[in-house]
């Protein structure tokens, strides 16, 4: 299957644009180094670069976003986030909510089944309070252990009362002290899977 018909580059763009942003398709050759278009025996896949502006400011950290798109073998198709990263000055305006709601409606309408996902430090909350579950049981104990014991160490909290990540509101993931991002580096944990099933 040639790579454009699992996602056209104009459907893409589409879901960038709204407000005054604009998502521009890196040519081959991008920046990043890496081939727009490939194959494996089990899938076809598109893999993609963007580079999403306001005007002529660029809204990443890094050079573009880099997502996959992929037809499995058994016909399902699913969305990969490799990379998205926002600068921190549009972090705190809802920037990345807002692109994922807006994502999730178009991809749904466009046939795909998932949305995966490594989330690296706070991504790991943020991806969560998103509707994104923990791929590994196992991950998402570790993290709400981490959590509980940041809790009762950093924040000195007595009568920890929740029962999953769910519960947790933002405020309780900061402390003039420490963040709970900072304690995750210093456990060492690097990224997460995660995914998020947007077909039913």
């Amino acid at each position: 299957m040639p790579c454009h018909a699992i996602i056209s580059d104009e459907a893409i763009k589409d879901i960038f644009a709204f407000g005054n942003f604009k998502a521009y398709i890196q040519p081959h050759g991008n920046p990043c180094g890496a081939e727009r278009c490939g194959a494996t025996h089990s899938q076809s896949s598109k893999s993609i670069f963007i580079d999403w502006k306001e005007g002529e400011q660029s809204l990443l950290q890094h050079c573009c976003i880099h997502n996959v798109y992929c037809k499995m073998h058994d016909g399902t198709k699913k969305v990969i986030y490799h990379r998205i990263t926002i600068h921190p000055n549009h972090r705190k305006n809802g920037l990345v909510k807002k692109l994922h709601y807006r994502s999730e409606k178009a991809y749904k309408e466009l046939g795909f089944d998932t949305i995966s996902l490594l989330a690296i430090k706070d991504g790991v909350i943020a991806w969560h309070r998103l509707g994104f579950a923990f791929d590994q049981i196992a991950d998402e104990q570790r993290i709400f252990r981490e959590f509980r014991q940041y809790y009762k160490d950093i924040k000195s909290g007595t009568g920890f009362e929740f029962k999953s990540l769910s519960e947790v509101q933002t405020h309780d993931f900061f402390d003039n002290q420490c963040s709970f991002t900072d304690w995750l580096a210093a456990k060492g944990i690097a990224s997460i899977s995660m995914s998020i099933r947007i077909k039913p």
